[in-house]
């Protein structure tokens, strides 16, 4: 597959010897990811649950399917691929203990292939399964893409009944962990994440899987494995706060004590975790991490989807968000036409690596902090979103294109606003929030293309008109 000629505009390091991974974080607190130069990376991940356990499953090979996936969305300027590597049911896999459609069993027990179901049972990992996750993360690396593994997956998922993980005992969590660090701590384009819907300890209570995550992390740190690591919580929280109605500021105890970084799971509009995770007393940086999923239209254009879509992005992004991850329907269960969707579905194949592109471009995209009050829009921003009750009470696919608020972010020193107007408005700006001299721009939230602008304390979106696929969304972004 040809790469778009927009993936051009993408920043290479120069001497690289392979393609640009996100391999760390840099800056502090409020930081960014890295590839394996120490260049700023924006984290864009899709998110195909069951590719491994179901690859090959409808024909064809699994390396195919592999191949398929990661050569495409390399080609689509994806930078992370988010997934579980253990098959279950809730994933549409065949098997709940952790197999692959074709019976290969993740682990062995006492050095033969099967369940760990006992505590007297040594653990270790069967070969013949992680050469099916070593080649996909080995496809990732060929195509600039961070192979981002949930090796707790809960949900309950592979803890459920007659889960891969369900019998495990604290000491089997530490040889596991052991175990992926002798065979990955080396390999650059890793990150690990537990979790999922996870509703464990609380307010600094230490639940019982809290133990068995930290016994994990503990193998894989003692085993020299230093790859980054967040936890995967429960719908409006992110990996270390609960940010939900009645219960915001409740602490998520393993991943306040132990996430890198913070993924924002959220139904409602994407800025108000972005925003709430930079108010924490001591943030860390931040993504759009799980919510909305993608509802296939195929390969036209269709608004309430397409552009809900693209709005989540944005809202994310322009808060000042390092990256996003999202999902589809159409392929997260790899069901029998996942392969063709991957190359199919608008979002990804029109979308999605130009909103990358577009932010990419902006000279310190990665320093971006929310206006949260309003510094900089003064006015014209409209009703900001209220919270909502946690744990999954907001419309998965409501519509997401009522909300008017306008989002925005600026790097402290004034070098660089970035603005989401979703809908047609204008706005004002204290124009001192910014350097001297500083030039603006339209960028098209579909396309990615820009328009130089008259520089002024107001701007009007209503001007523009339609962007590219007829909507009156555009990105406002002001260079100092």
């Amino acid at each position: 597959m040809v790469n778009p000629a927009w993936l051009a505009s993408f920043p290479v390091p120069s001497g690289s010897s392979g393609p640009a991974v996100i391999t760390s974080l840099a800056g502090g607190g409020t930081g960014y990811f890295t590839d394996q130069h120490g260049n700023p990376r924006l984290l864009l991940a899709d998110n195909p649950w069951a590719l491994i356990p179901n690859a090959g499953r409808w024909g064809g090979t699994w390396q195919n399917d592999i191949d398929g996936y990661c050569n495409a969305r390399g080609a689509q300027g994806f930078t992370a691929a988010y997934l579980d590597p253990l098959g279950n049911t809730e994933n549409n896999g065949v098997y709940a203990d952790g197999r692959t459609f074709d019976g290969v069993y993740p682990f062995t027990a006492n050095g033969t292939p099967g369940d760990v179901t006992t505590a007297g049972q040594t653990l270790g990992l069967n070969n013949p399964f992680w050469q099916r996750v070593d080649y996909f993360i080995a496809g990732c690396a060929r195509n600039g893409i961070t192979a981002w593994l949930n090796a707790a997956y809960t949900g309950p998922g592979d803890f459920a009944t007659g889960g891969a993980l369900a019998s495990l005992t604290a000491a089997q969590f530490t040889a596991y962990g052991s175990a992926l660090a002798a065979r990955y701590a080396t390999t650059q384009n890793i990150i690990w994440t537990v979790g999922n819907d996870y509703f464990g300890g609380t307010g600094g209570s230490t639940g019982t899987t809290d133990t068995l995550f930290s016994a994990l992390l503990t193998g894989l740190r003692n085993g020299g494995d230093s790859h980054l690591i967040s936890a995967h919580n429960y719908a409006e929280s992110d990996s270390r706060y609960d940010f939900g109605s009645g219960t915001a500021g409740t602490e998520q105890t393993w991943g306040f004590q132990n996430a890198q970084f913070s993924m924002v799971y959220t139904y409602i509009q994407t800025y108000y975790g972005v925003e709430y995770a930079y108010k924490e007393s001591s943030p860390i940086p931040v993504i759009w991490g799980d919510g909305y999923f993608y509802q296939s239209s195929g390969a036209a254009y269709y608004a309430p989807y397409d552009r809900a879509m693209r709005q989540f992005a944005w809202w994310a992004l322009s808060s000042g968000a390092r990256g996003l991850n999202t999902g589809s329907e159409g392929i997260w269960p790899w069901a029998s036409g996942a392969l063709a969707e991957v190359t199919n579905e608008y979002w990804y194949v029109n979308v999605a690596g130009k909103v990358r592109a577009a932010v990419e471009a902006l000279p310190g995209w990665h320093q971006l902090i929310p206006d949260t009050t309003s510094a900089l829009v003064t006015a014209g921003r409209g009703t900001h979103c209220s919270e909502t009750t946690s744990g999954g009470g907001g419309s998965q696919y409501g519509s997401a294109t009522t909300d008017a608020y306008v989002t925005a972010s600026r790097v402290p020193d004034g070098s660089l606003a970035l603005i989401y107007l979703s809908h047609a408005t204008t706005i004002t700006i204290d124009q001192t929030k910014m350097q001297a001299g500083y030039t603006a721009m339209w960028i098209d939230p579909s396309s990615g293309a820009t328009t130089a602008t008259a520089v002024g304390s107001s701007y009007n979106s209503g001007t523009k008109g339609a962007n590219s696929v007829g909507d009156p969304d555009w990105v406002l972004a002001l260079i100092g």
